[in-house]
Formats: C-alpha cells, sequence, structure tokens
C-alpha cells in the first residue's frame, strides 16, 4: 500500500480521498531559527496547526502558518455520522533532535516528524517516526 493508505487504515480508509502527498508545502522558515518551518496549505481539505502551548490556527488553500518543534499538523476532515462536525483524523508532530530546543546550545540534529494516526468513532492507533533523518512526514 501507499503512505496514506498504510497509516489510515479500518475506518481511516474513509479519510484517504482527504489527503494526498501534495496536500501541504513545508519549507525552512524565514524566521523563527533552526528547526523551524513554514507550512502552506495546497489543498481544499483543511489543516490545523496545533501549537505546544495548546493554541490552534486552521489553515485553508493557500494559507501559510509556522511549524515549530512541539506543534502539530493537524489534518480534518467530517465526521462519518453526516453531522458535519469536524474530526482530526491524522496529526504530524514535529519532534527536535536539536539540542538548543532541550536548552543546550547545538546546531548538530536533525528535526523529524512523529506520525500520529487518529481514527475518528471506535478506535484509534499511534505510529512512531515517519521516514529517515531529516524532515519527515
Amino acid at each position: 500500500p501507499g503512505f496514506f493508505e498504510g497509516l489510515l487504515e479500518g475506518p481511516g480508509q474513509r479519510y484517504l480521498c482527504c489527503v494526498s502527498r501534495g496536500h501541504l508545502e513545508v519549507g525552512p522558515a524565514r524566521s523563527g531559527g533552526p528547526g523551524c518551518f513554514e507550512v502552506t496549505n495546497q489543498s481544499a481539505n483543511p489543516v490545523s496547526l496545533a501549537g505546544a502551548g495548546g493554541v490552534s490556527r486552521k489553515l485553508g488553500k493557500g494559507d501559510v502558518g509556522a511549524l515549530m518543534p512541539g506543534d502539530c499538523v493537524e489534518f480534518i476532515g467530517n465526521a462519518a455520522d453526516g453531522s458535519g462536525a469536524p474530526v482530526m483524523y491524522l496529526r504530524l508532530e514535529l519532534v527536535s533532535d536539536m539540542p538548543e530546543h532541550r536548552g543546550y546550545p547545538s546546531t548538530s540534529a536533525p528535526t523529524k516528524a512523529v506520525v500520529d494516526v487518529h481514527v475518528p468513532a471506535s478506535s484509534s492507533s499511534s505510529r512512531g517516526p515517519a521516514g529517515g533523518g531529516g524532515g519527515r512526514g
């Protein structure tokens, strides 16, 4: 199976039509320091940038936001019950291996993403780090 097919198994497969490899454009942030990224939503399907401090910002198509270590990109769909209520079905968390993000000055370690799969309704699962070194997700 493909990357997303492998993550969104069982009931989560209903959301495969809401996510693609081209959903987000991610690049180094112009400000914010090492390990910070700029995220552009390229899809009509919204995402939310959830900060480590609990602040969340919804990104529609073409919207841009900043992603820092500890922040998450949450993929949003509609509930399966037909209510139209938004549900988060996939979350990517930016995790830093850079010592300065743990209080030690250095620039040698990479940043990686952790994939956390949320399947609304009856079940949920969690996956470990996605992919190899450097930025992932």
